[in-house]
């Protein structure tokens, strides 16, 4: 499956504190939008907290290439949150 959300392209943009991941393959659309927050404990420390998301195309994508079944759904939700927030992590610092 990873292979088919490479597929995309990716742009990054922030706004108001906030960093969105864009996915981009032809008319089809998806974003992942993250906020840095800062965790207060011993540690004091920061954390991307995944706040919006619309992935819809990139999904229905997925399944057109390599139909899903219910069961599937939970880790293509977690390639989308890994290969997003490593966009993210790789780009924007801390």
């Amino acid at each position: 499956m990873i292979q088919l959300i490479n597929n995309f392209s990716t742009t990054i943009s922030e706004s108001n504190g906030t960093v969105r991941v864009n996915y981009i393959n032809g008319p089809l659309f998806g974003y992942c939008e993250y906020k840095l927050i800062h965790v207060s404990n011993r540690l004091s420390q920061k954390a991307w907290l995944l706040i919006n998301s619309e992935m819809g195309d990139v999904i229905e994508y997925i399944n057109s290439n390599s139909p899903l079944k219910e069961e599937d759904m939970s880790q293509v939700s977690k390639l989308i949150k890994d290969h997003s927030l490593s966009k993210v992590t790789s780009i924007v610092p801390r």
